[in-house]
């Protein structure tokens, strides 16, 4: 499952994306993004899971593609 969001006409965003549990942590989704063309630009970390935060501790990778 993938989620885009568009932030204008030759702009969008990959605001999600899912595998199936039996299917995880095996580069699925990498592979995908590659095969569509995007190429990894960073990695971040996010700060530790608090009260206050959502979605803290995930890792977030950032792609681009030229259209």
């Amino acid at each position: 499952m993938v989620g885009i969001e568009r932030h204008s006409r030759d702009t969008a965003e990959v605001r999600r994306m899912a595998v199936a549990r039996a299917h995880r942590r095996k580069s699925i989704g990498r592979v995908l993004l590659a095969t569509s063309g995007y190429g990894l630009v960073r990695e971040e970390r996010d700060a530790p899971a608090s009260h206050k935060s959502a979605g803290a501790g995930l890792t977030r990778y950032h792609y681009e593609k030229m259209l």
